[in-house]
């Protein structure tokens, strides 16, 4: 499967406040490089928007999924962040994975702007449970396509405990 990694930076409205934007901008170039460093040939990294970075990673077997989600939090949680002060950063970051394609029969297929939101699904789920770490969403056996979309856009933390969804979480 291909995997799709959302990755945003935690509480990165408060390194602007705090230090600047030229430090906010130098944590971004850093952020980048450190995933950049994470990534195989033939995976991509691209900002995409604000703090957060889109990661696609090229085929794997699905249960890496835990591992890449653990890499790219420890990654970020052990770099010192160089804002140009006596003292670098230490930040955090949360993040949504998820896997593609989605289901294993024909179901149904998603769109690539389906499979980022499902992943930026499972980094507003982390966001709201503490930060640093990251989730995915797998569909119960039974799952279908345009019931597992509505019923991440209600509330994924519901839909966990009703048994409709699998997740796997730092």
């Amino acid at each position: 499967v291909m995997v799709f990694a959302l990755v945003d930076i935690d509480h990165f409205k408060a390194v602007n406040d705090r230090h600047g934007h030229a430090a906010g901008d130098r944590v971004l170039q850093q952020f980048a490089q450190v995933l950049g460093q994470l990534v195989r040939t033939g995976d991509y990294v691209a900002r995409w928007g604000g703090e957060e970075f889109l990661i696609v990673f090229r085929p794997m077997q699905n249960r890496n999924i835990p591992i890449l989600g653990e890499r790219i939090r420890d990654a970020i949680a052990h770099h010192r962040f160089a804002v140009g002060t006596d003292e670098p950063l230490s930040l955090t970051c949360s993040v949504g994975l998820v896997e593609c394609p989605l289901f294993r029969d024909a179901r149904g297929s998603l769109g690539w702007e389906q499979v980022v939101e499902l992943a930026d699904r499972g980094l507003y789920y982390v966001k709201n449970h503490g930060r640093n770490g990251w989730a995915a969403f797998r569909p119960r056996s039974g799952s279908d396509l345009p019931g597992l979309m509505q019923a991440l856009a209600e509330d994924p933390a519901r839909q966990v405990a009703l048994g409709r969804v699998q997740l796997l979480a730092s």
